[in-house]
């Protein structure tokens, strides 16, 4: 009769903590199948994340350098479309002097 009201501590742990041992056993299993020596490989971890975080200091820095070659085109093209907009206002006005002039001569 105790025995059916005392209870397994390990097993009550166990069926608690199914889940993450469950997500840890399958990382173990993992780990053995892929990893030659047993051993996690930090020294070429650590390499990689460096030449990696290289690379990517590189490409910002030339992402920024082309964000700024794009603001300056599109300073230039707005300047471009308000010298277009300003000529073509001089020849439309121009234009409608000569009609005035031309009706004013007849």
């Amino acid at each position: 009769m105790d025995k059916l009201f005392k209870r397994n501590p390990k097993s009550d742990f166990y069926e608690t903590h199914r889940a993450e041992i469950s997500l840890y056993q399958s990382a173990e299993k993992h780990l053995k199948k892929h990893l030659k020596s047993g051993a996690l490989p930090m020294k070429a971890w650590k390499a990689e994340k460096e030449k990696l975080t290289a690379e990517k200091n590189r490409q910002y820095s030339e992402y920024n350098r082309l964000k700024d070659d794009v603001k300056m085109f599109d300073d230039v093209r707005r300047e471009v479309d308000e010298i277009v907009r300003i000529n073509s206002l001089d020849n439309d006005r121009n234009e409608q002097q000569r009609k005035r002039n031309k009706d004013f001569e007849r």
